[in-house]
């Protein structure tokens, strides 16, 4: 039985790929409801994990969120 060769046919993803200005965050909601010095070792965590950033809950409004030092920056 003789193989006819392949043809060359280029495989096409339905899918975009990924546009390189785009960024990924992750949601703090995930840990906590409120952002505190606990949160330091997470916050490391998201950043070497690759992350671009942190979406940070703000239901306490009696925090001053603009004092907070921002090391991970």
């Amino acid at each position: 039985m003789s193989s006819s060769p392949r043809p060359n046919v280029a495989i096409v993803s339905p899918y975009p790929k990924a546009d390189p200005g785009m960024k990924f965050g992750m949601n703090l909601l995930l840990w906590t409801g409120e952002l505190n010095d606990e949160l330091m070792p997470v916050l490391e965590m998201i950043k070497s994990t690759g992350y671009d950033g942190v979406e940070i809950p703000l239901f306490n409004y009696d925090l001053d969120y603009q004092k907070a030092e921002r090391p991970w920056t």
